[in-house]
């Protein structure tokens, strides 16, 4: 009775588990989208990322309020960024 009890709620728990975790990330993906991009000023911005500290390779860029959707991230972000507000980054 006991090997029972517990094989039932392991069960329960792989079946909980599996799909409870894919449901909230299918909706945090949901929310996430419908909130705007903008910061504080409510300006459209762009950063570009960069390799290194001197700002010499760029690898990433992230565009907010410029595009449908409305915040679109092309590459990798790093620690080196510039931020450019308007939608047309240097």
């Amino acid at each position: 009775m006991r090997a029972g009890i517990m094989a039932g709620l392991l069960a329960v728990g792989l079946m909980t588990g599996c799909g409870g975790v894919e449901e909230e990330a299918t909706t945090s993906e949901t929310e996430a989208q419908a909130v705007p991009c903008r910061d504080f000023t409510g300006r459209d911005y762009v950063i570009t990322y960069y390799a290194e500290a001197a700002k010499l390779t760029k690898v990433g860029e992230f565009q907010c309020g410029c595009s449908d959707p409305e915040a679109v991230l092309t590459g990798t972000r790093t620690l080196h960024y510039e931020k450019v507000y308007g939608c047309f980054a240097r």
